[in-house]
């Protein structure tokens, strides 16, 4: 999984439990409900990833592992 789909996976899986619709997020977010659909596609920065996942009542975070050599 690249990058983009992390972000993604965690801003749906966010705005699904929380049961938010994208126009709900923009008024929460103060954004618009394009970019909302843009954080949804993973097409954001983290930052406004994670600031997505607050406003649903989530954290997130990262973990930083030494890449596994073949």
């Amino acid at each position: 999984m690249n990058a983009r789909e992390m972000k993604r996976d965690a801003a749906r899986r966010a705005a699904s439990a929380a049961g938010m619709t994208q126009v709900q997020l923009a008024e929460k977010m103060g954004l618009s409900q394009c970019y909302i659909h843009k954080i949804l596609q993973g097409n954001a920065p983290l930052e406004r990833v994670r600031e997505l996942v607050e406003v649903c009542g989530f954290d997130i975070s990262l973990e930083l592992r030494k890449a596994v050599e073949d």
